[in-house]
């Protein structure tokens, strides 16, 4: 009874987050498509799982090739996420789902195998009820097969949790040029990758043979069910809490805010060659100095790009060779002005509204940048402010 409980409790908290997914409002429609499918997805294999494990050994093999293809796009389906996570609004599926073909394709090699080796081996084999090494012909393929889907899991899992550390690492070095609250909660998105790793290698623990061979099998099954179940609840829980901090979509003017890991070729080729350096300096100029665009709390480099015609790779080239200081230092600076200016004319104003009328957006972000550039608290910042104040 406790064994049983103990190997549903994945399934419970994968349908768990799923109703809450697709009953949630935080995130964009992709992003809750997306996770609700993995979670779905996982759910479905579980039950699978639990078929083979469970007293119904007659059921499971009508499900057996759909849960190697659960278990294969599983995770392939996870980097899909990460890459839709990092990417924002300019994620494309049709490039994407080249990610599924592998997967899909040796299911179907298994799938096909099984429909025509007969039935009674197929059960006997499926459970370990005879001697492989005596294994019949039609055997051997399906066994071949099977050990192929075990060697493409493990392949997948390794280049999936690498490419999503180093996506991580790659979006990090991006957001370095770009407003603090355009960019992801980095920490989060570790934690998330690190719990799909836990989930990844408790899959090839009961994948594999040998890993329980000095520990009794329901000992063992327990421990890996219940990390099953730990890593699904904290990759839900990592979810909800990215979809809750990341920006909407809604909430900006254009999905340019995000910063886009995945580009087209186009878009990294426009590097607006048409435009000199010194004009295009002067329309950055124009536009800070003018239209006052750093006013907007929202503000990325992205917008600007947008605004003069050109791109953020040329723009943030131009303003370290003229300022020496990436884009969000570059957009501080014009805060900071404005800052020194509202606190020598209205030295009343409350801190909020100060950070505010800046375009910081928040008394915190405000207060480092202050600190960043003085070395002063805020406090002690405006104390310095009677009618006449330094120059930033």
């Amino acid at each position: 009874m406790i064994n049983n409980i103990i190997l549903l409790s994945p399934i419970f908290v994968s349908l768990f987050w799923v109703l809450t997914l697709i009953g949630s409002n935080q995130g964009s429609g992709k992003d809750r498509f997306l996770l609700s499918g993995i979670m779905l997805i996982a759910c479905f294999v579980f039950i699978f799982q639990f078929l083979h494990y469970s007293p119904f050994p007659e059921v499971y093999p009508y499900f057996d090739s759909a849960s190697i293809l659960g278990g294969l796009v599983l995770f392939p389906l996870f980097h899909i996420y990460f890459r839709l996570l990092l990417a924002g609004e300019n994620f494309s599926w049709r490039i994407h789902i080249r990610y599924l073909l592998v997967p899909i394709g040796i299911s179907l090699v298994y799938w096909a195998i099984t429909l025509v080796t007969p039935k009674d081996q197929y059960r006997f084999w499926l459970y370990n009820e005879i001697d492989r090494s005596a294994s019949s012909t039609l055997i051997r393929p399906l066994q071949l097969v099977k050990w192929l889907v075990r060697i493409t899991f493990l392949t997948q899992f390794v280049v999936i949790s690498i490419s999503n550390f180093l996506l991580i690492i790659k979006y990090r070095e991006k957001s370095k040029s770009l407003n603090e609250s355009t960019v992801l909660n980095t920490q989060g998105i570790i934690r998330l990758n690190t719990s799909v790793v836990s989930l990844g290698i408790a899959c090839i623990a009961t994948a594999f043979p040998g890993f329980s061979a000095h520990i009794s099998q329901n000992v063992f099954s327990s421990i890996i069910w219940l990390i099953f179940s730990v890593s699904l609840f904290i990759i839900g829980l990592s979810v909800v809490r990215q979809m809750q901090t990341r920006p909407s979509p809604a909430a900006h003017s254009s999905a340019k805010n995000y910063i886009p890991i995945v580009e087209s070729s186009k878009m990294q080729n426009i590097y607006s060659s048409k435009i000199p350096k010194d004009q295009l300096m002067t329309r950055i100029m124009d536009e800070f100095e003018r239209k006052k665009i750093f006013l907007n709390s929202d503000l990325g480099i992205m917008d600007v790009a947008g605004s003069i015609g050109s791109n953020r790779t040329y723009i943030s080239e131009v303003i370290k060779e003229n300022f020496n200081q990436n884009f969000c230092g570059f957009v501080n600076a014009f805060r900071l002005r404005e800052l020194e200016r509202i606190l020598i004319e209205d030295s009343k104003m409350t801190t909020e509204k100060i950070a505010e009328s800046c375009g910081f957006g928040t008394v915190n972000s405000m207060k480092r940048a202050v600190f960043s550039r003085t070395g002063l608290s805020f406090h002690e910042y405006r104390q310095q402010f009677n009618g006449n104040g330094p120059e930033i």
